[in-house]
């Protein structure tokens, strides 16, 4: 080995070339693209020119609500047709967002379901025969908007809060929770009692 040694240091002194110090050791790990130095001529390195997939990136998984602009439309204009003129609504998709774990940007969104979200104007927001005959009239709203039809695959979550502006009662719960309740025949304030129990 030492003889091997000889001859190359002399060589290299001969010739005035420089050697890379890395040469005899294998490129460090965990740097994707390293390229180990060569003598003589240089190259360029190779340019990567695929990108790829966002189904094949790494995601980092955030969860997400999306506002779903026609889908609302379509809830004003049940709501409308429905004579509940002092109520305003709206749709969101819920789901995940894939970021990408080196840019920290949304790559897409992956939706589970459709949620509801309805205010209703009214004098006494603690009256809970009114609020449930309310809740009964949006479930049917709600009922006509179905997985498929729109994001999502799963029925979604309902808000509903009640305000006069200064007093609010608020309902938050899964679709099918309130519909399994409609559906046990509560009306008024018994239904109301069993939606705020969720």
């Amino acid at each position: 080995m030492a003889k091997f040694a000889a001859i190359l240091l002399a060589a290299l002194l001969l010739t005035g070339c420089t050697l890379p110090g890395n040469l005899f050791f294998d490129p460090p790990e965990g740097q994707p693209g390293y390229v180990i130095p060569t003598v003589g001529p240089t190259q360029a390195s190779p340019v990567e020119t695929s990108t790829p997939t966002a189904e094949a990136q790494n995601c980092a998984w955030a969860w997400a609500s999306v506002p779903l602009v026609d889908e609302t439309t379509r809830v004003q204009e049940a709501l409308r047709l429905g004579g509940l003129i002092d109520v305003e609504g709206s749709a969101a998709a819920y789901g995940e967002n894939c970021l990408d774990v080196a840019t920290n940007q949304v790559v897409r969104f992956a939706v589970m379901q459709t949620d509801f979200y309805f205010t209703v104007s009214m004098d006494d927001p603690s009256d809970k025969e009114a609020m449930g005959a309310m809740a009964e009239r949006l479930l049917r709203v709600v009922d006509q908007f179905r997985p498929g039809d729109v994001p999502g695959e799963n029925l979604g979550y309902l808000s509903i809060r009640y305000t006069n502006g200064v007093q609010d009662t608020n309902l938050w719960l899964k679709v099918d929770d309130a519909k399994k309740a409609l559906n046990g025949g509560l009306h008024g304030e018994d239904l109301f009692d069993a939606l705020d129990q969720y």
